[in-house]
């Protein structure tokens, strides 16, 4: 086993869990706090990252068509 590989997993996995436990701690004190705060704000984060990943997936597969078509033409 490669232990470079291992603890850079390692690290990479414990830093997103922090990040993770932050967030739904900030989470869990805005709803406790202020819901109507909070509730918007979340709803308006998940909808924006749902259309980043859209957009990130259609960006992806027109680049791979793109990559096609220039080696058709290439060809």
């Amino acid at each position: 086993m490669n232990k470079s590989i291992l603890l850079q997993s390692i690290k990479s996995v414990s830093g997103f869990l922090a990040i993770f436990l932050l967030v739904i701690y900030a989470i869990a004190l805005g709803l406790q706090y202020y819901p109507m705060v909070t509730i918007p704000v979340l709803m308006l984060s998940i909808f924006s990252w749902m259309v980043w990943l859209e957009y990130k997936n259609r960006k992806d597969l027109h680049n791979i068509r793109v990559q096609k078509r220039i080696k058709d033409i290439i060809k």
